[in-house]
């Protein structure tokens, strides 16, 4: 059963849970601005009492990404998603160093956000980082870290419309196999097969005998080259 008391001008709620590692039950307190602020926080702590484990506030952004990977993620999602999210978490990093996940402010997120487009990343990539620090931050607050999420209340600066597609003229494709042949017979094959069949590099690459069909002069395309985990995966 939950507590709240004043304190002062504020709030300390109380919940008692069970310790799955020392098989105790131990109190959580936390402090809030506001009664419902605490009410809240001790319910959602109540509904999960078997699972709850209280976050140290003074744990790094760092630290608890990589905690939040190998805990919610890892073995759960795609492992082509979960590498993504650690090359997002990189770029995080890049950002915030090593601040203290309880430092972080709505100024820091949004300051955060524009670096991304200072330092040219697409909008489709700052959407995908976005959204993993949210969830990473929503998490945290859960815990216990953080009394709120101050990415709620930042956006995505305004991007440049997209610039129009750009292609290469046929003599210039010439020229260009006729270069990479010169520096490397494997690369001009692949970069020759996919620019005649209309594919990705990726799909080139994962091609086999067996998708050729000579008698109906046609090739079957279904897999890309995994460059991560090098192995070809069903598209």
């Amino acid at each position: 059963m939950a507590s709240i008391r004043k304190r002062g001008n504020k709030y300390q709620a109380r919940v008692n849970y069970y310790d799955l590692y020392t098989h105790e039950r131990k109190p959580i307190t936390k402090t809030f601005n506001t009664k419902s602020e605490a009410r809240k926080w001790a319910a959602s702590v109540e509904a999960d009492t078997e699972n709850f484990v209280l976050l140290d506030n003074n744990i790094t952004l760092e630290a608890w990404i990589e905690l939040y990977l190998a805990t919610f993620r890892l073995n759960n999602i795609a492992y082509s998603t979960y590498q993504n999210e650690i090359y997002t978490k990189r770029r995080i990093i890049k950002f915030f160093k090593n601040v203290y996940i309880k430092d972080i402010t709505p100024i820091m997120y949004q300051q955060f956000l524009n670096w991304m487009k200072s330092e040219n990343y697409s909008r489709s990539t700052a959407k995908q980082t976005r959204q993993l620090l949210n969830n990473v931050i929503e998490k945290a607050v859960l815990q216990g870290a953080l009394s709120n999420n101050p990415c709620l209340i930042c956006n995505i600066p305004d991007y440049k419309p997209p610039k129009s597609i750009e292609w290469l003229e046929a003599h210039e494709v010439k020229e260009f196999l006729q270069l990479i042949k010169k520096r490397n017979i494997y690369q001009y094959f692949v970069c020759y097969t996919a620019i005649e069949l209309g594919c990705r590099v990726g799909e080139a690459l994962a091609l086999r005998i067996s998708d050729f069909d000579l008698k109906n002069q046609t090739v079957h395309i279904y897999k890309s080259y995994d460059q991560k985990r090098a192995k070809a995966k069903l598209l």
